[in-house]
């Protein structure tokens, strides 16, 4: 034996020993038993008689050198594979070992009996696993659309597995006799790995396709709450203040306010706090806060106040009904009114005009109660109107309203003459004080035009009594 040789000798003795001695690990993927049983993870110790291995489970295990087959110290995915031979036969099998020229198969994985397949005669191999898993669509803040490919051969099922986060375990997410599924009920701005398997006609869970990294969609803040709008007598400036607005998957950090004029919508001011004076309110028709989260989403329009009083004009068509003695008198009539009036009087939210109108309502026959046959009521209502606007949203308000005025009624009757005893016409004509209180839901239909219901009740105040009667009309307006 030449020095060299002796070198090597020695060299591999004192590797050998070294590693013994100190108990440092030889890394090992599998231990093949006689029995058919394969028992992974990592070599710590290995002599003539025994082999000591650490489990995946941090146990150690100890192990007859006679018990044991072969050691596979390369990694190699065991997986169930179809291999399919140049004489056009298929093969079915587990690879447990390789070489340049062979394969090593079992067709059961956990029991001893194996063969060999040269590679010269393989055409080629396909794993009996999923692939090309993805995210089908665009993923939402609580669900993902998944599609995969099929493996070779019958499939019976595939099974889902998922986990929140890398560092954690994956979890079944159910299981679909189809390539593809949709999982529900995630959580919002969270990150996910997603991997699928498939489930054979003999109940045999291949390997896992490829792992899918999806983040789902993040939620928007909620709108910022407007608390108060204070004018500057001095110089016209305005001071909104706002509560702050929350965010279900995140935190907001920050406000925007936009301004419109000219039809043209620009952000003006970026406020982390939860107060803001604007100095030119003339210079805009229009003025919108929205909260803004972590990840930059941004939330529903709360329109502010610019506190500049607006005229505006509607048509109230209707019906009036009559009630109690009124109601004795009158069926239901129909007619209108104009209203003329200003928004935001004095301080935000208040309204007042006035209006004009007309209705006519048919009578009733009241002769069999030895009363006059009424034939109609024609009245002309002037009202002043007031009232305080309550807003929803950006296009519905309500408003509660008081009205007060007076009406000009003219009532055509017939009654007998105690003369002739019979039946004259005759007309009656007063000026009533007049009352109606109600409340009116407004919906903004563009930037000057609205719809709104109004309903309200109402007296017309006679000498005799009251004649009470209840409103409902349907309003078109117009805003300057």
């Amino acid at each position: 034996m030449n020095n060299n040789m002796l070198f090597i000798v020695i060299l591999t003795v004192v590797f050998t020993a070294f590693t013994v001695i100190s108990g440092k690990p030889v890394h090992g993927e599998a231990v093949f038993m006689n029995d058919g049983s394969i028992v992974e993870g990592t070599i710590i110790s290995d002599n003539s008689g025994f082999l000591t291995l650490r489990s995946a489970d941090k146990k150690l295990k100890r192990i007859r050198r006679g018990d044991i087959k072969r050691i596979l110290y390369t990694k190699l995915k065991m997986a169930k594979v179809y291999i399919q031979l140049r004489d056009g036969k298929a093969v079915v099998a587990f690879i447990v070992d390789e070489d340049q020229e062979s394969y090593t198969c079992r067709k059961e994985l956990y029991k001893p009996e194996e063969f060999s397949l040269n590679r010269s005669d393989i055409l080629f191999m396909a794993e009996k696993n999923p692939s090309a898993l993805k995210a089908e669509g665009e993923i939402g803040t609580d669900r993902v659309s998944l599609t995969w490919l099929a493996p070779y051969g019958d499939v019976k099922s595939y099974n889902i597995y998922i986990k929140k986060g890398e560092n954690s375990k994956y979890e079944s997410g159910g299981s679909t006799k189809g390539k593809s599924a949709t999982i529900k009920n995630l959580s919002s701005n969270t990150t996910y790995y997603i991997l699928v398997t498939s489930v054979d006609r003999d109940d045999f869970e291949s390997t896992p396709s490829n792992e899918l990294k999806i983040t789902t969609a993040n939620l928007h803040p909620e709108k910022p709450d407007m608390l108060s709008a204070e004018k500057n007598a001095v110089d016209g400036s305005i001071t909104y203040r706002w509560n702050r607005a929350s965010d279900p998957d995140g935190e907001v950090v920050k406000y925007r306010i936009y301004g419109t004029s000219d039809s043209k919508r620009e952000l003006i001011a970026e406020e982390k706090g939860d107060v803001y004076t604007l100095k030119n309110p003339d210079s805009f028709f229009m003025l919108e806060l929205t909260a803004i989260d972590d990840l930059g989403a941004e939330s529903d329009v709360e329109e502010l106040p610019l506190l500049q009083t607006r005229l505006t004009f509607g048509f109230y068509p209707g019906v009036i009904i009559p009630l109690g003695k009124f109601g004795e008198m009158a069926e239901t009539g129909c007619g209108g009114m104009f209203f003329f009036g200003v928004r935001n009087l004095f301080l935000y939210g208040i309204e007042a005009g006035a209006g004009a109108g007309f209705y006519y309502a048919p009578g009733k026959d009241k002769s069999s109660e030895k009363k006059p046959i009424y034939d109609s009521f024609m009245i002309t209502p002037l009202l002043i109107n007031t009232g305080y606007r309550i807003r929803f949203s950006n296009t519905f308000s309500i408003m509660p309203y008081f009205s007060f005025g007076i009406s000009y009624i003219t009532i055509s009757y017939k009654s007998t003459d105690p003369d002739t005893m019979l039946y004259a016409e005759k007309s009656k004509n007063t000026l009533d004080p007049t009352v109606m209180a109600g409340l009116e839901g407004e919906y903004i239909t563009g930037d000057k035009t609205a719809a709104a219901i109004s309903a309200g009740y109402g007296m017309f105040m006679e000498k005799d009594g009251p004649m009470r009667f209840a409103s409902l009309s349907l309003a078109f307006k117009y805003k300057f």
